[in-house]
């Protein structure tokens, strides 16, 4: 079996609450944003807005289930924040497409 070209996990963010995804493996690659765009086409994604600010780049996008941020970091690492029925639905998405594979987490490691 071939190995994903991506991995992603659902993780709460540091100090525990709201939920984000992070890309582990590919994060790198330029074209994780338009993989990911491509995965979710049945949220109808659009993009509303973009920032790029001194350490980091962030894109505002709304779906038909509401708005997420796609935010990549000073040190490459790119995160999806949004609501987490939102993410949830952006998971089961991701989970099924063969480009990403889901590492699960314990919360516990967060807090």
């Amino acid at each position: 079996m071939e190995q994903a070209t991506y991995s992603y996990r659902l993780r709460p963010a540091y100090g525990g609450g709201d939920y984000m995804i992070e890309f582990m493996r590919g994060d790198e690659r330029q074209e994780l944003l338009t993989d990911v765009l491509n995965a979710i086409t049945l949220l109808q994604p659009d993009l509303k807005g973009s920032a790029d600010l001194l350490f980091l780049v962030s894109l505002e996008i709304n779906t038909n289930q509401g708005a997420f941020t796609y935010t990549v970091d000073e040190w490459g690492g790119v995160f999806i924040d949004g609501s987490y029925t939102l993410l949830s639905s952006i998971h089961e998405i991701l989970e099924k497409d063969s480009n990403f594979e889901f590492v699960p987490t314990n919360p516990e490691d967060f807090k």
